[in-house]
């Protein structure tokens, strides 16, 4: 029997099961594995997320950026902005910048969303490139282990900072004529005449009329009124806001109005008028809570139930006019000037609401603001008195009423005191207090004649003993809460902002001044050829420029500009070598200013004069016709010597001498239309004008005017007094005296005529140095030009 033998079997149950652990290693280490994809792609997706989120808010402090810098564009301070870049920096400032190793300037974000989350820093300015460049940071989760920072680096396109936004650069002219002082005019022909749109005179003082002189006015002042010779216009208004009008002899007026304090007519014979008015109440004005808030000269009537205790009314609530203008001086000084029909008045109680946006104010003074609601309560009556002799009179209107003369008529009498007639025709008569015919015998012999008559609030009486009389056919007497109130009084506006030529040295096309030494030097700038090159230079040495006598003249002198006369005084030709033709420029002195004596030549433009000016001829052959705006630091004198006119820049027509000439002021003209034109510029409100508001002005001066038989065409701005003597001084614009120091005004000889009928809308406003009046353009667009990450 044989036996098999063979091998041990192999222990397979071992191997399997140790495949099966490896398996199992295997599957656990792939899914560890998984898991650990997983979470990684997790972390991965939140540091993406939170990573745009960051990116996200980068982009958002961009375009803050952007808007913060277009803001500055529109407002036009960027220009500024590059110069704060640019100035010296302190010694703290050079310190951090050195730690910073650069110059930078962080802005501060913020708001919702913004503050903390997003950083912005301007890294550098290029002015002349016009960019500016920001680092901005967006910030996600900061301060956790989800925080993310994204930095963004961007390039802005600026532009050069030169669009100007709409500004508050002029002011309308009110009055053709302000004077702020007393005037008084004792000789000479002297007129104020104005269109409809102006005021013809603004007195900010008295005005006196006498002896020989021949004026006739329209206007208002503050004080009182004097005539004893002149007269006023048909159909004008003289009006004093805290004055008298005194009348004792003038030319007689036809169809006037006088409105006053108080108003006095001697025996001047005959005249007709349209309306003398006179008084106003006394009044406090008392805001919520029975405050007194101010004070205010009212027109109006006074509440019955309020008034007393006897007629002729004097104290009460005031029921104001619905029209005109009320003046309300607060506690503190300030003025407002309420348009009385923009606000609402209760009728029953008096109560007058929405003041505040039917006012403006009319001073500096004070910082308390006008009560939006209040009530005027009469303290006193203020004036109304009005004596007058024989006089034809469509309305008389005050307080104490007296006519003192024969015969006159008057259709409508409103006392709302007393009156006392001699004898007239009065139509209608309407009485706060009594009627006393002075005159008459008794109720039929020199009783004035009253043809419809009216109810008064007290008796009637006649005669010199002042007998009283029962009754009468046409005048109800003893009429309970009868008045026709007062009419307040009118408000005389003197405005004038304070002028500084100096102020408009970057619009001036010839600056005109002194160096340190004293040497007179000329800047020129704004200025072009016919064919468009710049001729602009700046400080030149007039002592040294252009000797004479020359052989030869170079293409870029004073006297002569690329072979064309430009500059020549002392009345020798700019075109003659031999002569000094800048003689009357290097005798300036800073003691003695400048004095141009026989002009041969003076280019089109703004003059800008530092220290005094005299203009002592001009030269009718070669120059003839001066078409400048004088602007000066000290006086300027115009003497008798002979000249032509002076006319304003934008009041020359046609307009060739000062834009199509050899030489134009480019910041005046625009050379893009044909014919050129005015450069326009846009007010505050968003209204386009044709004309820059300085070269409205023909002479605008810090100091005086002395004036001898010149004739000016423009607008006329002095910052002190006036001084006219020899022949007339004819103005075709506005005049403004004392802007600046208010100063009186003395007319005894030539005399001085006015006239602004012809003024545009365009040239009738004055120069604000506070405002910039370059020509308007649209901002410029600040757009991101570049951009990365860091």
């Amino acid at each position: 029997m044989h036996r098999n033998i063979r091998p041990p079997a192999p222990q397979r149950g071992v191997a399997t099961v140790l495949i099966l652990l490896l398996v199992g290693l295997s599957l656990s280490a792939a899914a560890l594995g998984t898991a650990h994809y997983i979470r990684s792609q997790q972390k991965q997706d939140i540091a993406t997320h939170a990573q745009t989120q960051a990116q996200m808010k980068a982009w958002t402090g961009a375009e803050l950026v952007r808007q913060y810098l277009q803001k500055l564009q529109t407002d036009n301070q960027l220009s500024a902005f590059y110069a704060s870049w640019s100035s010296p920096l302190t010694q703290e400032q050079e310190q951090k910048q050195k730690q910073k190793q650069k110059q930078e300037l962080e802005l501060k974000l913020e708001g919702e969303g913004v503050t903390d989350a997003i950083l912005a820093n301007i890294t550098a300015i290029d002015a002349a490139a016009g960019t500016v460049t920001a680092r901005i940071t967006g910030i996600t989760a900061p301060a956790s282990p989800a925080e993310a920072r994204a930095v963004l680096e961007v390039v802005y396109a600026t532009g050069t900072g030169s669009g100007t936004a709409p500004s508050q650069c002029a002011a309308p002219v009110r009055s053709s004529n302000v004077l702020r002082g007393d005037v008084s005019i004792t000789g000479g022909q002297t007129s104020f005449t104005s269109g409809e749109s102006y005021t013809d005179l603004a007195i900010d003082g008295g005005l006196t009329i006498q002896s020989a002189s021949q004026a006739i006015i329209s206007g208002c002042t503050k004080g009182d009124i004097t005539l004893s010779g002149g007269g006023i216009d048909a159909n004008a208004t003289l009006s004093s806001q805290n004055g008298t009008i005194r009348i004792t002899s003038m030319a007689q007026p036809t169809n006037a109005t006088l409105w006053a304090r108080a108003i006095s007519i001697g025996n001047t014979g005959s005249a007709s008028y349209n309306a003398l008015k006179a008084g106003a109440y006394q009044s406090n004005v008392v805001a919520a809570g029975n405050v007194i808030v101010g004070t205010a000269y009212a027109g109006g009537r006074l509440l019955s139930a309020t008034a007393g205790p006897s007629v002729p009314w004097t104290t009460g609530t005031v029921v104001p006019w619905q029209t005109g203008s009320l003046l309300v001086t607060l506690g503190d000084g300030g003025e407002y000037l309420v348009d009385m029909a923009q606000a609402t008045i209760d009728p029953a109680t008096g109560a007058v609401s929405g003041a505040r946006a039917a006012a403006q104010k009319v001073n500096a003074s004070g910082s308390a603001e006008l009560p939006d609601s209040f009530t005027l309560r009469a303290t006193a009556v203020a004036g109304g008195g009005i004596d007058l002799y024989t006089l034809s009179v469509q309305q008389i209107w005050g307080y104490d009423v007296t006519i003192q003369g024969w015969n006159g008529t008057y259709r409508q009498v409103w006392p709302a005191g007393n009156f006392k007639v001699v004898t007239g025709t009065i139509t209608d008569l309407q009485g706060g207090g009594y009627l006393w015919a002075t005159n008459a015998g008794s109720p039929t012999s020199n009783f004035p004649t009253i043809v419809n008559g009216g109810p008064i609030a007290d008796r009637i009486y006649y005669g010199a003993s002042k007998t009283q009389l029962a009754t009468h056919a046409k005048v109800q007497s003893s009429v309970a809460g009868t008045s026709p109130g007062l009419p307040g009084a009118p408000f005389c506006d003197t405005r004038s902002d304070t002028f500084d030529a100096a102020a408009f040295r970057s619009s001036a096309n010839y600056i005109f001044e002194f160096d340190t030494s004293g040497k007179p030097r000329l800047t020129i700038q704004h200025m072009k050829a016919s064919n468009g090159t710049s001729i602009d230079r700046a400080n030149i040495d007039l002592t040294a420029v252009d000797p004479a006598p020359a052989t030869a003249l170079g293409a870029m002198t004073l006297r002569r500009i690329n072979g064309v006369d430009f500059l020549g005084c002392g009345n020798q030709s700019p075109s003659n070598p031999s002569s000094d033709a800048l003689a009357c420029l290097r005798s300036a002195t800073p003691a003695n200013g400048w004095r141009l004596n026989g002009i041969t030549k003076f280019p089109p433009g703004i003059a800008l004069f530092i220290g005094a000016v005299t203009i002592d001829g001009v030269d009718s052959s070669s120059q003839g016709t001066l078409y400048n705006t004088l602007l000066s630091t000290g006086g300027v004198t115009l003497t008798s010597s002979g000249h032509g006119p002076l006319v304003a820049p934008n009041f020359a027509s046609p307009l060739t001498p000062v834009c199509d000439g050899s030489f134009y002021p480019a910041n005046l003209c625009n050379k893009d239309t044909t014919p050129s034109s005015l450069v326009k510029w846009t007010d505050a409100e968003g209204q386009e004008h044709a004309g820059l508001p300085l070269a409205n002005l023909a002479i605008g001066t810090n100091k005086q005017l002395s004036a001898k038989s010149w004739s000016i065409t423009g607008n006329v701005l002095l910052g002190e007094g006036i001084s006219i003597g020899g022949d007339t001084v004819n103005i075709a614009g506005s005049l403004t005296v004392g802007a600046n120091v208010r100063s009186a005004t003395t007319i005894t000889q030539g005399g001085l005529k006015t006239n602004t009928t012809r003024l545009t809308q365009d040239q009738g406003y004055l120069p604000l140095p506070s405002g910039n009046c370059t020509p308007t353009a649209t901002p410029h667009a600040i757009t991101m030009k570049w951009s990365r990450y860091l």
